[in-house]
């Protein structure tokens, strides 16, 4: 399958990629430029794969639960969190993993999930629950 049969059949597993986040219609758009990388490939065939057996969904830095929206909104299980904002991906992955072990902890030790439990200092949120 080439790479615009492949966009082709993305976008028709996804809604006419109304289902695809921003940033994986990017890359759909790239790889129907010619331009993609071989990380990209490896990206695409991902999304197509997931989109052929129902399982797409676009987690933020791929950590399970966590996801971004177009306006910077980081949500854990649909409930929003946080507001990322960062230029160097490094670092936004690094919060992103504290971001999701703060939502864990939360969740395991049944504090509420909300922004104020979630910033709070480490050593008052091993203490919630």
């Amino acid at each position: 399958m080439t790479n615009t049969e492949k966009c082709l059949e993305i976008l028709r597993l996804s809604n006419d990629g109304n289902q695809l986040s921003s940033r994986h219609l990017q890359l759909v758009q790239i790889a129907l430029d010619g331009t993609l990388s071989e990380l990209g490939q490896q990206e695409l065939n991902k999304i197509h794969e997931n989109l052929e057996t129902g399982k797409y969904c676009d987690w933020f830095h791929g950590i399970e639960h966590l996801t971004q929206d177009d306006d910077n909104n980081v949500s854990w299980k649909g409930q929003v969190v946080e507001c990322f904002v960062f230029t160097d991906q490094q670092e936004e992955a690094i919060a992103a993993e504290e971001l999701a072990a703060r939502c864990r902890h939360l969740e395991a030790v049944g504090a509420p999930l909300s922004i104020a439990n979630i910033v709070c200092d480490l050593e008052d949120i091993r203490t919630l629950g």
